[in-house]
This record gives C-alpha cells, sequence and structure tokens, in this order.
C-alpha cells in the first residue's frame, strides 16, 4: 500500500499521538509491557514509525537547506503557521492563532501569532522569531524558501510581540501557502540559536531546538533510526494548545528497508505505521494480521488527492513544447494515470 504522500503521515502522527494509533497491529498488553525499543524506552510507551528510507546525513536537522531527508522528523518536531487538511478541507492553526489576515488588495499580509508558546531550550517563542526566520531565508542564497520570499516579500516586520506584518511587491491571495504544511512548509527558526551562526547554509542544527511536542533524544550514526521524547512542557507548543497531551511517551522511527522487511517487523509490533509498501505485500499483512489496517478498509486502501499523490508537471513557460495547450493535452492522455498511482517507482 503505497500512501498519498507526506499529508497522510502527517495525519497518521497527529492522531497517533492524541489517541495512539489506530492504524498499528498493537502487541497484546501484557507482552509489550515487558519489553523495551531501547534501554529504558518501554515499547508500551513509544510509537514506531516507518523512517521510509536512511538518512544519509544522520546529524543534519537543518530543514531551511537542501539535502537533509525529511520524512518523518518535520512532522514531529519542526513547526509552521498553519496546516490544512487537504481530505476535509480543515484549516489548523499552529504556530499562528488565526488565519491570515489580507488587505483588500492582498499585499500585505498579517499574521497573528500564538501565545505561550515555547522552544524547548526554555526560551519564549515571539514575532522575532518569524521575521528573523525570513529574512534569515531571504539573505542568504540557496536555502529553502528564500527564492519564493524574494519574489514576492518586499517588507517583513513585526507589529507587536506576537504580530507580524508581510508588505508584498505584488498581489498574491495565496501568500499564506508558504507556511502551510501539506506536507511541508516554511518552518520557524529560534532566533536566539541561528543570530549567532556563521554560515547558515552549512550550519547542522544539532541537536535541534524546536517547537514541536518531541525533542531530539538519540539516534542511529548510520541513518537507520531516530529516537524522540515528548517534552515535559508539552503544554506550551502548538499540539499541546490545540489538541491535548501526546499519548506516546517515546517516537521512534527506523527504517526496516523493503516491502516484506517492513510487513515483518509489523507482524512481530516492531513497527506501528509504515508507508511505501507494495500492493501485494499489504494484502500479506492484512491477511496475517486481525488488528493492521488502512486509510480505508477497502482497495485503494490509501487516501489520493491531487495534491500528494504521484503527479506530473509541465513548465508552460518552455516554448513551443510546454507552452501549448494541446500538447499537454497529448501527454496527459498518453500516460497511464490508474498505473502512476498503484504501480511501486523501480
Amino acid at each position: 500500500m503505497r500512501k498519498s504522500g507526506f499529508l497522510v503521515l502527517l495525519m497518521l502522527i497527529i492522531t497517533a499521538l492524541c489517541v495512539m494509533p489506530a492504524f498499528a497491529t498493537g502487541a497484546k498488553e501484557e507482552v509489550e509491557e515487558e519489553l523495551e525499543v531501547a534501554p529504558r524506552v518501554p515499547r508500551s510507551e513509544t510509537l514506531m514509525i516507518d523512517q521510509i528510507f536512511r538518512y544519509q546525513n544522520p546529524d543534519n536537522f537543518n530543514f531551511w537547506v537542501p539535502g537533509p531527508h525529511t520524512p518523518t522528523r518535520h512532522s514531529i518536531a519542526y513547526e509552521t503557521l498553519w496546516f490544512v487538511d487537504q481530505q476535509t478541507g480543515e484549516w489548523i492553526n499552529a504556530v499562528a492563532s488565526e488565519p491570515p489576515a489580507y488587505n483588500d488588495a492582498y499585499t500585505k499580509m498579517t499574521v497573528k501569532l500564538r501565545e505561550g508558546l515555547y522552544w524547548s531550550d526554555g526560551v519564549e517563542f515571539t514575532a522575532d522569531d518569524l521575521v528573523f526566520t525570513v529574512e534569515t531565508v531571504m539573505a542568504n542564497d540557496g536555502m529553502l524558501w528564500g527564492s519564493e520570499f524574494n519574489i514576492w516579500v518586499d517588507k517583513v516586520y513585526k507589529t507587536g510581540e506576537l504580530e507580524v506584518a508581510f508588505e508584498l511587491k505584488k498581489r498574491n491571495p495565496r501568500f499564506h501557502s508558504f507556511f502551510t504544511a501539506r506536507w511541508n512548509g516554511c518552518y520557524m527558526m529560534p532566533k536566539h540559536v541561528w543570530e549567532k551562526v556563521d554560515d547558515p547554509l552549512s550550519f547542522t542544527f544539532s541537536p535541534p531546538v524546536v517547537l514541536g511536542s518531541y525533542t531530539f533524544k538519540d539516534q542511529d550514526p548510520q541513518g537507520y533510526w531516530d529516537l524522540w521524547e515528548k517534552r515535559p512542557d508539552w503544554e506550551r507548543t502548538p499540539l499541546g494548545k490545540t489538541k491535548g497531551e501526546p499519548k506516546p511517551k517515546y517516537i521512534i522511527t527506523i527504517f526496516y528497508g523493503p516491502s516484506e522487511k517492513k510487513v515483518l517487523a509489523m507482524l512481530d509490533h516492531k513497527l506501528d505505521i509504515f508507508m511505501n509498501v507494495v500492493p501485494e505485500a499489504f494484502e500479506s499483512l492484512i491477511k496475517k494480521s486481525d488488528t493492521a489496517r488502512s486509510w480505508y478498509k477497502q482497495y485503494p486502501w490509501a487516501w489520493q488527492d491531487e495534491f500528494d499523490c504521484r503527479l506530473y508537471g509541465f513548465n508552460p513557460d518552455r516554448f513551443p513544447l510546454y507552452g501549448e495547450k494541446d500538447v499537454r493535452w497529448a501527454m496527459t492522455l498518453a500516460l497511464d494515470g490508474v498505473a502512476l498511482q498503484t504501480e511501486q517507482l523501480v
């Protein structure tokens, strides 16, 4: 079963954090209480998530540069202003306390930030962090979101300790999308940490100081797993303020390898959530397990939407080929959309 992108992962993690996973295989409680997945880390208090692949640079937590892999880390530890559930359309305020406010011309966006948020090192989050984040990525060529912000942002400044204004170079009623996580978004930087950094492009930000409810605890130096622990001050995080206390004390993300190994790990209660497996492997799991299930109980099992499923795109500025509508239609009709969504990539 191939999940339809990172939004599904994000929603699974949010669900699991609040109520423990409905998608887990669930070992018997009396057995789990006797097991430890790491020294002094009980299995019964741990959510185990498929890491999808092995981290090539496991010690690099700089999510503002291309390179560091982020299949699960950004969902656990990092925060942006908003989330949107694309399946339901629900708008979720995270670091921001309410949706963005635009002027009539859509050339200015004002953001009100949530009160009482704290970084994992105990420093309070303020408007200075958001302003610093935007100015830093704009000032350092090669940082993620920098090119987009340089196209759109004329000025960014705080209008209060918890309010930030963006003056735009031109009309953009969807400027907020850069800070709205479907599977990714511009995350907040702790100014008090990053303002001391000489080269933001090479800074590894390890260990990371985060706004999320879980902090980094340990990892495999070869990149096969990460261990995260619930913050003792979880109530001072966006998740804590919007959904309540996360249930698992620990989260382990772990890479098992190909589909068959993920299935074996799930059957052996060493994995609670997995993604990116071939349909045959998923069918095998369902036949052998009474407790494993998918997003949907029936085919196609995973949720597909127009954004997070596999897609192909055209650059209409590349004339004369992709700029011609008939050419794009011809290529679209020549592709097998069903196979594109269901077949395993090689």
